[in-house]
């Protein structure tokens, strides 16, 4: 990548010395680069970008294995790209993102739950793939959310990814959506999910996370969850503690919530 970055910033001068002299760049890397057809099919190229993520090779740079994760997340919105997470064994690298320690660990960790709510959104197989596979409980949720650290990134991206595990779109090509929402419903409960987030809304987070948690909530309430005496008690210190500091929400959102109080 450091060659590619050299040889494009050479071809922009005017200096035909400096354009002569920039290492040629890979060919194969160009042409991925430029969107030309490798010839690779997308079972291979996502094979391709989990392997150099768990490669050691001291040549394979941070940068280099961030852009594969962002590959990999640009192949896996294709629905049957998503299906072949769990045929082909890659759910438990993802996984291991959650919870990845070292440089840039929240770009890792970010990009870990964007991976997931990208695969599972709107799409019943990969959401009980990643129910079954990893699970909520093991998931980045729970370890984020009870960190004291607000990386409002990790957060967004993280309560995106339990919206997505959450939502569905009844059509033709997925109508047994509905049918496992409840299952889905019951595992938030299991590993307290909801009542993780309940608690994390204060004037003192980022305006964004809170309307996130807001309104997945409603969402949920919207679709007969059943809430907790306990998580009705935190929602309602929580909503309480935003209206005190005058952080609005979305009015409907809002609305929803108040008359579970």
């Amino acid at each position: 990548m450091e060659k590619l970055l050299q040889w494009s910033t050479a071809q922009q001068s005017q200096d035909p010395e400096l354009r002569a002299k920039a290492p040629a760049p890979d060919p194969k890397l160009l042409a991925q680069v430029l969107g030309a057809d490798t010839g690779k099919d997308d079972t291979t190229l996502m094979k391709e970008d989990i392997s150099v993520l768990v490669c050691n090779d001291p040549q394979i740079s941070v940068d280099d294995k961030l852009t594969a994760l962002e590959d990999f997340e640009i192949l896996v919105q294709n629905m049957d790209n998503a299906n072949n997470i769990s045929p082909l064994g890659i759910w438990p690298e993802i996984a291991k993102l959650y919870t990845y320690e070292g440089e840039e660990q929240d770009e890792f960790r970010g990009l870990g739950a964007l991976i997931t709510g990208t695969a599972v959104q709107n799409n019943d197989k990969s959401q009980r793939d990643f129910l079954k596979i990893v699970g909520m409980e093991e998931g980045i949720l729970s370890e984020k959310f009870r960190n004291d650290k607000n990386d409002n990134k990790v957060l967004l991206r993280s309560l995106s990814l339990l919206k997505c595990l959450l939502y569905d779109e009844i059509t033709q090509e997925n109508e047994t959506a509905a049918i496992c929402k409840e299952d889905r419903f019951s595992e938030v409960k299991g590993c307290d999910a909801f009542l993780t987030i309940i608690r994390k809304l204060s004037p003192d987070l980022h305006v964004e996370v809170n309307e996130r948690i807001v309104n997945t909530l409603s969402y949920a309430a919207q679709n007969n969850y059943t809430f907790s005496s306990e998580e009705i008690d935190a929602l309602r210190e929580g909503l309480s503690k935003l209206s005190s500091a005058k952080i609005t929400v979305d009015s409907d959102d809002l609305s929803t919530l108040q008359k579970l109080l």
